[in-house]
């Protein structure tokens, strides 16, 4: 028996159009600016935390992301610069499950050390692999 065509509802859309929709609601980065972006601590919200929502498995498959920034030295240009030290900013790994539970300043479930003393006022970068599940997620946070 062949596969027949499935009509979408009514009002039904399509994941494209959710994804799109999603990305009007937030700020995306490119590396350069996420880079731009740690180099410094921006008053308004303390310290960028980039949240990674990638599943275990993901994680175990294709590695972790990690945070190195080169070391700034008054003496070498950036760009000629080699030596790396950690950066003051964090990645934190928090499955897209609970992602809404653990920065809601209101939860018990809550991660201090991302909500801390900003609140809502908080900033976080969600990434994922490819960037659609996380450009999902943050839409929603």
């Amino acid at each position: 028996m062949p596969i027949q065509s499935v009509k979408p509802p009514p009002g039904a859309k399509s994941i494209d159009q959710i994804l799109d929709e999603a990305r009007l609601n937030i700020q995306r980065l490119t590396p350069s600016r996420l880079y731009r972006e740690l180099q410094e601590l921006d008053p308004g919200w303390g310290l960028t935390h980039l949240v990674d929502i990638c599943p275990a498995a993901q994680r175990a498959n294709e590695g972790t992301l990690t945070l190195t920034l080169p070391k700034e030295d008054s003496a070498t240009p950036k760009s000629d610069s080699t030596e790396e030290s950690e950066s003051v900013h964090k990645v934190h790994i928090i499955e897209r499950n609970v992602l809404e539970w653990r920065l809601d300043p209101q939860s018990d479930a809550k991660v201090e050390d991302i909500v801390g003393p900003y609140g809502y006022d908080m900033r976080v970068v969600v990434v994922c692999s490819e960037g659609y599940t996380s450009s999902l997620a943050a839409s929603e946070l």
